[in-house]
């Protein structure tokens, strides 16, 4: 999966948990299903990108899809959700 295509689909399931969390429905479902979905993806893109080929361009879309989807800040773009916390 490339970067962009995790982006949206994160956004997507970021919109879905957070849907569950309103509605009080099937929230453990989603944190969980959420978390292993970034943990997968955290992994992949950081043993696939453990240098960056060039220079961090803002618009290298390869790395900077969204203001909260960018390899340069890992923990913005790969959130973790904790029932008890967020």
């Amino acid at each position: 999966m490339d970067f962009m295509v995790y982006c949206v689909n994160r956004n997507y399931f970021k919109d879905l948990f957070q849907t569950a969390i309103s509605s009080e429905t099937n929230v453990n479902k989603y944190c969980s299903l959420f978390n292993e979905f970034t943990d997968n993806n955290y992994t992949k893109f950081y043993n696939e990108n453990n240098c960056f080929d060039d220079t961090l361009d803002p618009d290298n879309y390869r790395y900077n899809v969204f203001e909260d989807c960018d390899l340069n800040n890992m923990v913005k773009t790969f959130p973790k959700f904790n029932l008890h916390i967020n």
